[in-house]
């Protein structure tokens, strides 16, 4: 039986690959991020995509629910309550007194989660563990 290469049977060279210290998978990161941009606009999610995704969290929140629960679903200005009668259907919606800074959320998601492709890896579930794992540990040392 021929082998693949100088170390051995495609099995043998995934156990070797996992067992590489952390220096060798830092190496193949840096290899990794020197591959192409991102040449195309539909690699690229758009603002109302992210701002959509947002909304519908906020929609579903606890924080949310928990301010109309509070307020007794009534408007906190004029009194008007919320209702789901058929004819007098009412809403009521929470305000953020603070402001909602918009470009600073999107920078930060954009910055930090929705990165180039080339800042990407694809991991099976426990190398990706490992690497929060590892990262963890450098940060305190």
């Amino acid at each position: 039986m021929r082998q693949n290469s100088l170390y051995g049977s495609p099995d043998r060279q995934t156990s070797l690959l996992l067992e590489l210290p952390n220096h060798c998978w830092d190496t193949l990161r840096r290899k990794r991020l020197e591959g192409a941009e991102v040449k195309r606009k539909s690699d690229i999610t758009p603002n109302s995509r992210i701002k959509a995704a947002l909304h519908k969290l906020w929609l579903q929140s606890r924080e949310r629910a928990a301010a109309i629960r509070r307020d007794g679903y009534t408007c906190q200005h004029c009194g008007v309550k919320q209702s789901t009668a058929k004819g007098k259907e009412r809403k009521v919606v929470v305000h953020h007194l603070d402001g909602v800074e918009w470009e600073n959320i999107l920078a930060y998601i954009r910055r930090h989660l929705l990165v180039e492709p080339r800042k990407l890896v694809t991991l099976c579930p426990d190398c990706h563990k490992r690497e929060h794992i590892c990262a963890e540990a450098d940060e305190i040392l």
